[in-house]
């Protein structure tokens, strides 16, 4: 038996005829669209988070069956069922892949499979575009899935404790009659008084995409992911789908979530002291119980083309929450507009004639 073939068989082969197995996400299984044979797969085992410290960063755990190839195209990353004979950008579908050696890095720490299927991502694609109304008629009536994609997007989640020292002052409105007669008013003033203190805040499962094509922006469009649910990392649930590696360093990501955390520390501590308007205010946190997670989140993807111009569309894989682009008419816009200033000329018409 053949290297690959040893590979092929303790990956996804099918144990009755020998196909290439799929993850079926409504079956929580491998299946074998041949002669229908199922593996059930493990979902007791959940994934634990880590702890976070300075030398995380240059941990490196080879993934193993996996092949990591980079899209000369778009630039993507990605890693892919090392029995894939003709893999091409789950992106932005070319074929121009450069394979790569295996990439230095931390190795996916769980996974969140898929529970929307294809079938189900085709129907909610659908049911989008027809809901634009300003979407072009043609496109509306013909428009055809192409390459609905299922792709593991790199998140990282942190958790943290933290103990904030802070000092400063602020203030707190008032209000004073001032004048007399046609003079008298009312004035706001402000109210300055020092404050200090400490103040105790955990966060739990803070998420960051670190995807090429997926932003921040994207993930809270779509949904944020039940990272509590995370199963152990297990390469079984690649089969049939691909996975992007994450292009932003866990550290890097890390001063991401400490600039979100001091937000809303700095928020608390206001709302704390019930202040309207802050002079200044210092605030010294430490953090304690850095945990991470390192987690593949399941995103279906689609891509057509209209007029040459390239159109996406993002779906949560796990809740079905979709978001993405559409042409607009300009043929309809237009109509919309001479039909509302046709509108406005009938009622000006009709009070000027009165």
């Amino acid at each position: 038996m053949s290297e690959q073939q040893t590979r092929l068989t303790s990956y996804a082969q099918c144990p009755s005829c020998g196909a290439v197995m799929t993850f079926e996400p409504k079956s929580n299984s491998l299946g074998c669209a041949y002669c229908g044979s199922k593996r059930p797969l493990d979902k007791t085992r959940f994934a634990r988070r880590h702890e976070y410290g300075e030398e995380t960063e240059t941990g490196f755990v080879p993934w193993g069956e996996v092949n990591h190839f980079r899209c000369a195209a778009c630039g993507a990353v990605c890693a892919l069922p090392d029995y894939e004979m003709s893999p091409e950008c789950p992106f932005c579908n070319s074929a121009n892949l450069i394979a790569e050696s295996e990439i230095k890095g931390l190795k996916p720490t769980g996974v969140l499979p898929f529970r929307i299927d294809k079938t189900d991502a085709e129907a909610k694609y659908g049911e989008f575009i027809k809901k634009k109304v300003f979407a072009p008629s043609a496109l509306r009536k013909n428009f055809k899935v192409n390459a609905m994609k299922g792709i593991y997007i790199p998140t990282f989640s942190f958790t943290s404790d933290t103990v904030s020292e802070y000092s400063g002052v602020m203030g707190k409105y008032y209000y004073v009659t001032v004048g007399s007669g046609k003079n008298r008013r009312t004035e706001r003033r402000i109210r300055y008084f020092p404050v200090s203190g400490v103040l105790n805040k955990s966060f739990e499962d803070m998420q960051y995409e670190v995807s090429s094509h997926l932003t921040q922006k994207d993930l809270r469009k779509i949904g944020f992911f039940d990272v509590e649910n995370a199963l152990e990392y297990d390469k079984d649930y690649f089969a049939g789908f691909s996975c992007e590696r994450y292009t932003e360093s866990l550290d890097a990501t890390w001063e991401r979530a400490k600039g979100d955390m001091y937000d809303v520390i700095r928020a608390a501590i206001i709302s704390r002291h019930n202040a309207d308007v802050v002079s200044s205010l210092s605030i010294n946190t430490r953090y304690a119980n850095r945990r991470y997670q390192y987690l593949l989140a399941p995103v279906w993807k689609c891509s057509y083309k209209f007029k040459e111009k390239l159109y996406d569309f993002f779906i949560n894989g796990r809740t079905g929450k979709s978001d993405g682009q559409a042409p607009v008419s300009a043929a309809k816009v237009s109509l919309l507009v001479f039909g509302v200033l046709c509108v406005l000329a009938v009622i000006i018409y009709f009070f000027l004639s009165r």
